[in-house]
């Protein structure tokens, strides 16, 4: 589902090398600062900033029903979360073309039968095309007594035939859930960490935990009457190391004071 390549790629990389290899005044010297392409809307978009000034924050809330909504349940629920050392993405997935190093195609042809395998929860249908830019992020309310747990949550779109598109994807291992403070020199667009084995901290067994966990960035345009999925899993046992044990168990809190929600960037 990636998009087309720029059409003069070899000029657009010759005037960057001739303005600041040899200065000349070439349209590379003032390009736009973001230049990215919209999955589905199959169009290029440019920005000066990432993401795009005009993106606004949308939540859905996690429903005890397994529905994604707009609105906060005022009541607080549980559902469970066991972890599976089995749960996958396959071998045709974004980690196995880095640098196209392994020739594949990036694509997930079962999308429909994995996610259906996993804790998932759906929009209702879209009453109009919604355009995703940025980077999508859960805020995930878990109860448990493990000290830690690895989160791997999913973002697709479930069209009317019941076809299934991956859009993007994000984790995190839930030691490493301490939010840094974000250095005006550098801005990844997501949610800042420091990673230190000093920030290490593991999951409180006696009050309600707050994991963020960013997607990897991305401009996708969901169709009208298509619905929202976000699925989550605690193992991708195709493409990264699994967690030692089987069965722990994490109750995903839903409602109240600590309501589980993706929250996407849309314009």
């Amino acid at each position: 589902q990636s998009g087309p390549v720029k059409d003069d790629l070899a000029g657009i990389a010759s005037a960057y090398l001739d303005h600041f290899l040899k200065g000349y005044d070439t349209p590379a010297a003032h390009p736009p600062k973001v230049e990215f392409y919209t999955m589905q809307a199959e169009r290029w978009q440019q920005s000066e900033t990432w993401p795009p000034e005009d993106v606004v924050e949308a939540p859905l809330y996690f429903h005890q029903t397994g529905r994604l909504e707009n609105e906060c349940n005022p009541v607080r629920h549980q559902v469970e979360l066991r972890h599976r050392r089995d749960t996958g993405t396959g071998d045709k997935t974004r980690w196995r073309g880095l640098m196209n190093l392994v020739p594949n195609h990036i694509y997930y042809p079962d999308r429909a039968q994995r996610s259906q395998q996993l804790l998932h929860f759906d929009s209702t249908p879209l009453k109009s095309a919604l355009e995703v830019t940025g980077h999508p992020r859960l805020e995930l309310w878990v109860s448990t007594q493990e000290e830690d747990g690895e989160f791997f949550v999913y973002l697709d779109e479930v069209r009317p035939n019941g076809e299934v598109f991956y859009m993007t994807e994000g984790m995190l291992r839930a030691q490493h859930r301490e939010v840094a403070a974000e250095r005006a020199e550098y801005r990844s667009g997501g949610t800042p960490r420091t990673f230190r084995t000093g920030d290490v901290a593991p999951l409180e067994t006696k009050a309600p935990n707050l994991v963020k966990i960013d997607l990897l960035p991305t401009s996708y345009q969901f169709q009208a009457g298509s619905r929202i999925r976000v699925s989550l899993a605690t193992a991708d046992v195709d493409n990264f190391a699994v967690m030692p044990g089987e069965g722990q168990r994490y109750a995903i809190e839903i409602g109240a004071d600590f309501a589980t929600r993706m929250v996407l960037p849309v314009r």
